[in-house]
């Protein structure tokens, strides 16, 4: 049975900041590789508006896991970063280059969710609103980067396998993507130069 002091240690300031700080991180990687199936269509028709809402819940629990993680830090005793450590990046004094990647990783999200609001994607129209997800890739290696570095001093040994392996997953569907594309340029081509 659990007493009390167990429960406290379970949530503790450190494992919340540590566990938030993972599950936005999943979160995240859940959200570019199911926006990457969405663009390279390996999401049957039937089945894209489901997986889209699913796609923006999970948009809305990354960013929800983040001001869980920034907010942690004020619960515990972590003396060496102040609001402004958490809020703009390059101020934190120790970590500087790892936490200034996951703040910029963080407003990329939250340009990213605000541009997918929708009066504000048709108020951007397609091209704009493409630039603007087009983001997702550097907020997620931003976030990668900063997540892998900082695992390096929790010394939790499942973290160097998963970091890489979803990190794979993203590039694969990367290669794929471009692949994908240039197919369809390829196609067009053909088309035109049969077309003659």
């Amino acid at each position: 049975m659990l007493d009390l002091a167990h429960v406290l240690e379970i949530f503790s300031a450190e494992n919340i900041v540590r566990g938030s700080g993972m599950a936005a991180y999943l979160l995240l990687f859940s959200v570019v590789a199911g926006g990457m199936l969405l663009s390279i269509k390996l999401i049957p028709d039937r089945r894209r508006k489901g997986f889209l809402s699913y796609h923006r819940l999970l948009s809305l629990a990354s960013i929800a896991m983040v001001v869980i993680h920034g907010a942690a830090f004020f619960i515990g005793k972590y003396d060496y970063l102040a609001l402004t450590d958490v809020l703009l990046p390059f101020g934190a004094k120790h970590h500087t280059w790892e936490i200034a990647a996951g703040i910029i990783a963080v407003y990329t999200m939250v340009i990213i969710a605000i541009s997918s609001v929708h009066f504000l994607m048709k108020a951007l129209g397609w091209k704009k609103w493409r630039i603007a997800h087009s983001l997702a890739f550097p907020c997620y290696f931003l976030s990668l980067w900063h997540s892998a570095a900082l695992a390096k001093h929790s010394h939790i040994i499942f973290l160097s396998f998963l970091y890489p392996a979803t990190a794979s997953v993203v590039i694969a569907l990367a290669l794929l993507q471009v692949w994908k594309a240039l197919e369809r340029r390829r196609a067009a081509s053909g088309h035109i130069t049969g077309g003659r």
